[in-house]
């Protein structure tokens, strides 16, 4: 038989190239600094508002933990972030930076990863509710990581299903449209 691409992926109608840096370039590919930090706290709150299974339902409680536990180092990298922005583009700076952590969170939140992303998320959210002897860019760098290991390995299971659909229809001749 043809394979079938998985429901969980039909609606991913294409997926970010490789660059010639070996990197997969998506909107979180340039996260540094307080960047990285931010988006990290990004990850955690699309997962305590979308990972909703019994299963998940420590991410909540670790995300809440975590943004007391490290209220300060967030604060600052939200208003790092800001400067950065404004810096970099003026008055449209936070119009700006909201542009873009929209797409941030968009992104955490597509649907065809959710279960992956949600189990990502439980892992990361049991440590980002602890202390960080390295700080919170060394936390964030490795949770960072874990959640970027989700969407590399859901993009590459579609690109290989991409690729036995056209081996298939190579060898076999193209699906029929009846």
């Amino acid at each position: 038989p043809r394979p079938v691409m998985p429901v969980a992926y039909q609606r991913i109608s294409a997926v970010p190239s490789v660059g010639l840096d070996g990197v997969r370039h998506t909107v979180l590919t340039d996260s540094r600094g307080s960047t990285l930090v931010w988006n990290v706290r990004a990850a955690l709150n699309v997962a305590a508002l979308n990972c909703r299974d019994m299963r998940y339902q420590d991410i909540t409680r670790n995300y809440g933990t975590y943004l007391k536990l490290h209220a300060k180092g967030l604060d600052g990298a939200n208003k790092a972030g800001d400067a950065d922005y404004k810096a970099r583009f003026g008055k449209d700076g936070i119009a700006t930076r909201e542009t873009y952590l929209t797409s941030v969170y968009n992104f955490f939140a597509f649907p065809p990863t959710m279960p992956q992303f949600c189990e990502a998320a439980l892992e990361v959210s049991r440590e980002a509710a602890m202390p960080h002897p390295e700080g919170l860019e060394g936390f964030s760098a490795r949770a960072f990581s874990q959640f970027s290991g989700v969407w590399e390995g859901v993009y590459r299971d579609w690109e290989k299903v991409r690729s036995d659909m056209a081996a298939w229809d190579a060898r076999y001749g193209a699906r029929s449209t009846q």
